[in-house]
């Protein structure tokens, strides 16, 4: 079973631009890097969306299980890896001050769902 992990934020008013070409330039680096069981599948800026507080900007990640997460999280301590590069200098783009605009979640296949009605 796979998860699409979706996370919004917002970049730093006045390095939009400067985002834009980091992630040209990175693109197939962070896709390289990613550790096993992820899979990254882009960064993408909002262009229609409901939601007020989500943040302008997505990236997507498809994940092997829940277990994955930890292997991101363990995977992003080491300064000196691509990966651990990588998350680092993306992260100076981002504007997360504490209540700031941004999202998580965590999308699981509906066709494997433990589901039932409600009445």
């Amino acid at each position: 079973m796979a998860f699409i992990l979706e996370q919004g934020f917002n970049v730093k008013r006045g390095h939009e631009e400067a985002f834009q070409e980091w992630t040209r330039k990175n693109d197939e680096a962070t896709k390289a890097s990613a550790p096993a069981g992820v899979e990254y599948l882009g960064t993408y800026i909002v262009a229609m969306t409901s939601e007020k507080e989500a943040g302008e900007y997505r990236v997507l990640w498809r994940l092997d299980s829940y277990a994955t997460l930890d292997t991101l999280e363990e995977s992003t301590r080491d300064a000196e890896s691509d990966w651990g590069r990588l998350n680092r200098e993306f992260t100076e783009f981002g504007d997360f001050p504490i209540g700031g605009q941004g999202s998580f979640s965590l999308l699981r296949p509906l066709a494997d769902a433990v589901i039932w009605d409600i009445s």
